[in-house]
């Protein structure tokens, strides 16, 4: 949950107008990987600028969970749907499609470990001051 009355407008507007967008987004021809990249950017100065809480929704909470954890969930589902469907198909390169899964989901397990350890050092240094 956004908690848009605590956010830091100011910064925030400042963090917008000083970002390379033309040099960054608009150089490349393909519309779709603009839209991402420019999502991205909102996204990262939403947690920078915007406090937020992440509540439950029958399930687990995860406060960590942060825009790097949701791109390595992302590419671990995509490699997933492809093993499965190569599998389905009984393509001949099931084994490649596999083997980039695995590698995809322990990415994936390092990503959400590593967000969790850095959620935990953030508040032990906020603590310790």
């Amino acid at each position: 949950m956004w908690r848009y009355k605590s956010a830091d407008w100011d910064e925030m507007r400042h963090f917008f107008a000083s970002y390379p967008w033309r040099q960054v987004f608009f150089s490349s021809g393909d519309p779709s990987s603009c839209a991402d990249a420019i999502t991205n950017v909102i996204r990262q100065a939403m947690e920078y600028f915007i406090p937020f809480v992440d509540l439950p929704i029958g399930g687990k909470a995860r406060p960590w969970f942060n825009a790097e954890c949701a791109r390595a969930e992302k590419h671990k589902h995509m490699a997933y749907l492809s093993w499965f469907d190569a599998r389905d198909r009984k393509a001949p390169h099931v084994s490649l499609k596999k083997r980039a899964f695995n590698q995809a989901a322990k990415s994936c397990k390092k990503a959400l470990r590593q967000a969790s350890f850095d959620r935990i050092k953030r508040i032990g240094t906020k603590l310790s001051v």
